[in-house]
């Protein structure tokens, strides 16, 4: 009768085990590791400049968000900062001048940040 008690016992310890690991809260997926990465692009030339004023007018490919800035580069070197100020008509925009002195024919580049996850973004196939 002993041998039959510790039997019970050990299958009742087995399945209160197993019934507690059932319940247990389920595991998340870990969240892929993410990297914020700074991307340069070109929006578009300067067409005009109005230096008394303080604008520029730029001609782009697709319209950039209103009050974001952008660098004025010529040759490779940053010229000048501006701020678009929302005024559009596509494909043009107006922008004040922060710094700088910009010229007709420079190039309008804008910095963006860009979420970067791993490169198999967590996911199993």
């Amino acid at each position: 009768m002993n041998a039959n008690k510790i039997a019970y016992g050990l299958i009742l310890m087995c399945g209160m085990a197993f019934v507690g690991a059932a319940r247990s809260e389920p595991q998340e997926p870990a969240e892929p590791p993410v990297t914020v990465k700074e991307v340069e692009f070109t929006i578009g030339r300067v067409m005009h400049v109005n230096a008394p004023c303080g604008y520029v007018i730029i001609q782009c490919g697709s319209l950039p968000s209103a009050d974001g800035e952008a660098k004025v580069c010529r040759e490779g070197a940053v010229v000048a900062r501006v701020k678009i100020n929302g005024s559009e008509r596509f494909p043009f925009v107006a922008a004040d001048v922060v710094e700088g002195e910009p010229r007709e024919g420079d190039t309008v580049k804008q910095v963006m940040k860009k979420i970067v996850r791993s490169p198999d973004d967590g996911r199993k196939e």
